[in-house]
């Protein structure tokens, strides 16, 4: 934990695992936590899966992504009304740009 140096058995180990594609986020600020780009490249693999972006909220497959899509919306509706948000300009034109929908009516595959 914390402030071990891994042995090079180890690091050949995660030499390997770099190289058949899996990532490694050593900058992550809380267990679990995704960042906004790895939940972004996610909603892009999902579109490329299902044509949609539209994510349910309970999605069984991903609960994050689910929710991450949900908290998109709501900090966008919260710009729209004028109020303090974390989403930026570039993030709603990055959204926008693969086609991710603010208002979607539930049984539209949002729930």
């Amino acid at each position: 934990e914390g402030g071990q140096c891994p042995s090079p058995d180890e690091v050949e180990r995660l030499a390997q695992l770099g190289a058949m594609g899996f990532g490694f986020d050593v900058f992550r600020t809380r267990r679990g936590e995704r960042s906004w780009e790895d939940s972004f490249g996610l909603l892009l693999q999902y579109r490329q899966e299902t044509g949609t972006t539209r994510v349910p909220h309970h999605y069984k497959a991903d609960f994050r992504l689910g929710s991450w899509v949900a908290v998109q919306r709501k900090e966008y509706k919260l710009l729209v009304e004028g109020k303090s948000s974390r989403l930026t300009q570039e993030r709603i034109q990055r959204l926008e740009s693969v086609g991710f929908e603010w208002a979607v009516r539930r049984g539209h595959g949002d729930d």
